[in-house]
């Protein structure tokens, strides 16, 4: 989990793995961390293909504010390519 700096390699490709350094999961953590857990996830449905892989949206709540999560997975493996945090405004 990126809040605690590690993640489960095996859930992504040979590319996210590659983006996923440790320096790049430490700057992950030293942001994501002072936010806490998020007090609620919303989303997760599949929004079609792009660039031949599925794209997923989830929005994370923390107690004072919003990160839209966009996901890009392989559709024959189910594996991570991809994954973006966006600030989240209605």
């Amino acid at each position: 989990m990126l809040l605690t700096g590690q993640i489960d390699r095996s859930k992504f490709t040979d590319n996210g793995n590659f983006y996923f350094s440790e320096a790049v999961i430490l700057d992950y953590r030293a942001s994501l961390a002072p936010l806490g857990e998020p007090t609620r996830i919303e989303g997760g449905s599949t929004k079609g293909l792009r660039g031949g892989l599925t794209v997923e949206r989830y929005i994370f709540t923390f107690a004072d504010r919003k990160l839209l999560c966009v996901v890009r997975v392989e559709p024959s493996t189910g594996r991570i390519e991809q994954f973006t945090l966006y600030p989240f405004t209605n």
